[in-house]
């Protein structure tokens, strides 16, 4: 009993702890003008975003777990965490009903603005209109750590993930006893590449569309941990839902 609650905690931590860009290439905010950031009060960007709509943002749930959403400051048009972009207030928060904690299942929530989130460099993308295929290439971007212990990245990056079997996933995923739900989507370029600490709710763009959230993983970059991200296809109906309120 003792061993599985300290396997329990150990994960958890894990899990907190890699709010999961390594290896990926400095852009310019012209090349993804869809990402957003999510800024805390105090100017610091913790998390990422996509445009969906000019008042709607699709993130990771997960980045509400110690903040509410109307405490987050939503920028875009900005390629570095310095630059001022163009600001918007949350004025409410939609996270997924079946979202849990610890195993991250239906790790998505839906964002509303104050105001259109319109202005230079800015664009909404489309939501997927079909579920990934292995092998399917997503584009990942963000402003996360550049190594697991390091530092998050200033500049936007960005990397081009393959997605891969769920059964592969499962296999890697089996030794520290995580379920991984059906909301997932595993993708892997045997540990070169990976999203981080602070790419959480960042988009993976396949196709000019929107197909997947970046949610968790063990670590980043690492040879034994595949990256693990929200299927939009799975989540569509409830971002749609929360659109019309």
């Amino acid at each position: 009993m003792l061993r599985t609650l300290l396997l329990c905690c150990w994960v958890a931590f894990a899990l907190a702890q890699d709010s999961r860009i390594i290896n990926g290439d400095i852009i310019d905010i012209a090349h993804a003008p869809y990402i957003m950031q999510l800024r805390t009060p105090r100017d610091i960007t913790v998390c990422g975003g996509t445009l969906i709509a000019p008042r709607y943002v699709v993130t990771a749930a997960h980045c509400m777990d110690k903040m509410k959403p109307e405490d987050f400051l939503v920028v875009g048009g900005a390629s570095t965490v310095d630059e001022p972009g163009v600001k918007r207030k949350v004025v409410k928060g939609f996270i997924h009903p079946g979202y849990r904690m610890l195993n991250k299942d239906r790790d998505v929530a839906v964002l509303k603005l104050d105001g259109d989130m319109v202005g230079k460099n800015i664009r909404t993308i489309p939501l997927c209109s079909e579920a990934l295929q292995p092998g399917n290439m997503i584009q990942v971007s963000g402003w996360g750590r550049t190594q697991e212990s390091g530092y998050s990245s200033d500049e936007l990056r960005t990397i081009f993930m393959p997605i891969i079997e769920k059964q592969e996933c499962l296999k890697k995923y089996k030794k520290v006893s995580v379920k991984i739900s059906d909301s997932v989507v595993c993708a892997y370029d045997g540990g070169n590449k990976d999203s981080c600490r602070g790419d959480s709710g960042g988009p993976g763009v396949y196709g000019g569309e929107l197909c997947a959230v970046v949610s968790w993983g063990m670590g980043c970059g690492r040879v034994e941990y595949p990256g693990l991200y929200t299927s939009i296809d799975v989540v569509r109906d409830f971002i749609e839902e929360s659109m019309k309120e």
